[in-house]
């Protein structure tokens, strides 16, 4: 994040993996100033054709609150937000140990 603070940066990642149906539930989902996602609960947001049954995924979001130094010229405060999903490549799924 350098030069700018880190403090603003608030992180969730969740592994979600769709069930016998295909519909994606939360497997674990840790935060950190974001809000975890309910485990077992269901996930929403995916493209229909990203999980077939049993399939998993890491979905991470972020979102960071940005002061600007050029307040004249850009809103002094904005929040950059961004989500994405990724399989895992070495394993069926990503398990949390801790």
């Amino acid at each position: 994040m350098k030069p700018f603070p880190s403090a603003a940066l608030k992180l969730r990642l969740t592994n979600v993996t769709a069930d016998a149906l295909g519909v994606p539930l939360v497997t674990w989902s840790r935060g950190n100033g974001l809000t975890p996602f309910t485990i077992g609960a269901a996930a929403s947001g995916f493209p229909p054709t990203l999980l077939a049954a049993g399939d998993s995924v890491i979905e991470a979001d972020m979102q960071y609150a940005h002061t600007s130094p050029m307040g004249m010229a850009v809103p002094a405060r904005f929040t950059f937000r961004k989500g994405f999903h990724k399989k895992p490549r070495s394993s069926a799924a990503v398990v949390n140990t801790g």
